[in-house]
C-alpha cells in the first residue's frame, strides 16, 4: 500500500462528484443500472426508422443522476450513423435567464461551429441570417444592424462536441468550461420571449436554424443527430414553464434532437398534453427501498452501488475492503437516495473525513460527519411550509405539484424511484429531519 497521504489522495481522484464518464474512462468505470432507457433510446433512434419526422425526445431525471453519460455514450455509439452535435447549455448560457429564443440560437450556432471543427463548410450567411433574425426580435428594429454582424467571434466561444471529440479529453474540457464566464446570449428578456405576439419572429429564427441544418446534411452527407443537455439546471420554474410548456419552439428543428427535461416539466400534466410527436424517458435514481415498507432494501439497488464504488477502486488496484468498513459504506449508500453524484460526493466526503484524520479506512464515524454535512446544507433551506409539503410526500409517495414542491423536485429534496410505475420520496438524507 502506499503511504497513507497518497493513497488517500488516490481515493480521493477516483470519486469526483463532478466527471461526465465518457471516453476510455468511461469505458472503464460505467456501470449499467436497471431501468435504463439507453436501449430504448437507441431503438427511437436508430437510422432504419422511418419515421414522418426527425425523432424528438426527452430524457428527464434528476440533476446528478447520470443523464449526461448515458447521453455522450448514446452519440458514440451513433457516430458512423449520424454527424453529431453535443452541447451543455450550463458551458454556454446563464441558466437564471436562458429562454427558448437563447436556445434555438444557440442550436444553429452550435451546428454551424461543430461543422467547422469537423471540416464541413456550413455557409456563413446562413448563421448571419439567424445572428439578424434574433437581433430583430432583441430589439425590435433593424438600425443599427452592424451590432449583429460580426458573428465570428460569437461562435468561437462555444463549447460542443461532435464525433472527433468524444473520445478522451472530452471530460477535462467540460470541467475546464465550466470554470469559465457565460459568454453566449440573444439578448431577448424573458418579458418579451414570453410574448405571443412575437411567434411569428420566433418561427423566422426557426427556419433560419433549418436552413443550417438542411446545408450540413447535404455536404455531410449525413443526418444530424444532436444531444440539448443541460436544460434540466434551469432555475426558475417561469423558465421552464415559458421553454416547455408555453412554446413550440423547440420541436421546429428539423433534425433528430434529444433535449434534456427537467423534473418539473416532466411530472406536470401541461407537458403531458404538450408533448405531441415526441417520445419521453426517464432516468429514475437508484431505489434502496421499496415504496410500501420502506426497511425492505432493495438488494439490486444496493449492489449497484457496490459495484459502482468497487469499478472506480479496481481502476486503483484497490477494493471496497480495503478503503471502507462494511458499515460505512452501506450508510453512504443509503443517505444517497441512489442519486449517483450525491452518492458520489458523499463517499469523497467521507475518504477526505479519514485522511484528515488520520484513518486506514473510512469508519462509521467518517461517513457519518460526511452525511451530517449534507444534512446541515439541506435542512438549513427547509421553511415550514416545506417541512409540510415533505412530510405528505413522505405519506402519499407523491408531490402535491404547489410552487413549494416543484421547487424542493427540482432542488433535489423530493426524488422519483421506478418500480412498474413511478413514485416518490424525501430525500432519506432527510428523513430524521422530520
Amino acid at each position: 500500500m502506499p503511504p497513507q497521504e497518497e493513497f488517500w489522495d488516490k481515493c480521493l481522484d477516483i470519486f469526483d462528484p463532478g466527471e461526465v464518464l465518457v471516453g476510455q474512462r468511461g469505458e472503464s468505470l460505467y456501470c449499467e443500472r436497471g431501468h435504463s432507457p439507453f436501449q430504448d433510446l437507441r431503438n427511437h433512434f436508430r437510422p432504419s426508422s422511418r419515421s414522418s419526422r426527425p425523432s424528438i425526445a426527452f430524457f428527464s431525471g434528476h440533476r446528478g443522476s447520470g443523464k449526461s453519460s448515458l447521453l455522450l455514450r448514446l452519440l458514440a455509439d451513433f457516430t458512423d450513423d449520424y454527424f453529431v452535435v453535443y452541447f451543455d447549455i450550463e458551458h454556454n448560457l446563464d441558466s437564471r435567464n436562458a429562454n427558448q429564443i437563447d436556445l434555438l440560437y444557440l442550436l444553429g450556432a452550435t451546428i454551424y461551429r461543430v461543422a467547422q471543427e469537423e471540416g464541413i463548410g456550413v455557409n456563413p450567411e446562413l448563421l448571419q441570417g439567424l445572428a439578424n433574425s434574433v437581433f430583430t426580435i432583441a430589439h425590435q428594429t433593424k438600425e443599427n444592424m452592424q451590432e449583429a454582424l460580426d458573428v465570428g467571434n460569437l461562435v468561437e466561444g462555444l463549447v460542443c462536441f461532435g464525433a472527433n471529440m468524444l473520445g478522451a479529453g472530452i471530460g477535462s474540457q467540460l470541467a475546464q468550461a465550466a470554470l469559465r464566464p457565460f459568454k453566449f446570449s440573444s439578448g431577448v428578456s424573458k418579458e418579451v420571449a414570453g410574448k405571443r405576439e412575437i411567434e411569428p419572429q420566433v418561427q423566422n429564427i426557426i427556419n433560419q436554424v433549418n436552413l443550417i441544418i438542411a446545408d450540413l446534411q447535404g455536404k455531410a452527407k449525413k443526418n444530424l443527430l444532436v444531444v440539448v443537455d443541460g436544460l434540466d439546471k434551469l432555475q426558475h420554474p417561469e423558465q421552464v414553464d415559458l421553454v416547455f410548456l408555453q412554446s413550440r419552439a423547440l420541436f421546429g428543428p428539423v433534425c433528430r434532437i434529444i433535449y434534456t427535461l427537467p423534473m418539473v416539466a416532466f411530472t406536470s400534466i401541461e407537458f403531458g398534453q404538450a408533448e405531441g410527436e415526441a417520445r419521453s424517458y426517464i432516468l429514475p435514481n437508484i431505489k434502496l427501498f421499496e415504496e410500501t415498507c420502506e426497511t425492505t432494501r432493495d438488494q439490486q439497488g444496493y449492489g449497484f452501488l457496490r459495484e459502482v464504488v468497487s469499478k472506480r477502486l479496481k481502476a486503483i488496484n484497490q477494493s471496497p475492503d480495503d478503503v471502507f468498513e462494511p458499515e460505512a459504506l452501506e450508510l453512504l449508500i443509503f443517505k444517497s437516495g441512489g442519486v449517483m453524484r450525491d452518492f458520489i460526493r458523499l463517499i469523497q466526503d467521507a475518504i477526505g473525513n479519514a485522511k484528515i484524520m488520520a484513518l486506514d479506512k473510512v469508519d462509521l464515524i467518517a461517513a457519518q460527519n460526511a452525511v451530517d454535512e449534507r444534512i446541515v446544507q439541506l435542512s438549513m433551506r427547509l421553511t415550514q411550509a416545506t417541512i409540510e409539503e415533505l412530510r405528505d410526500v413522505r405519506k402519499y409517495k407523491r408531490p402535491s405539484g404547489t410552487r413549494e414542491s416543484r421547487a424542493l423536485l427540482h432542488g433535489l429534496f423530493i426524488l422519483a424511484y421506478r418500480n412498474r410505475t413511478t413514485w416518490f420520496d424525501v430525500h432519506p438524507i432527510l428523513w430524521e429531519e422530520l
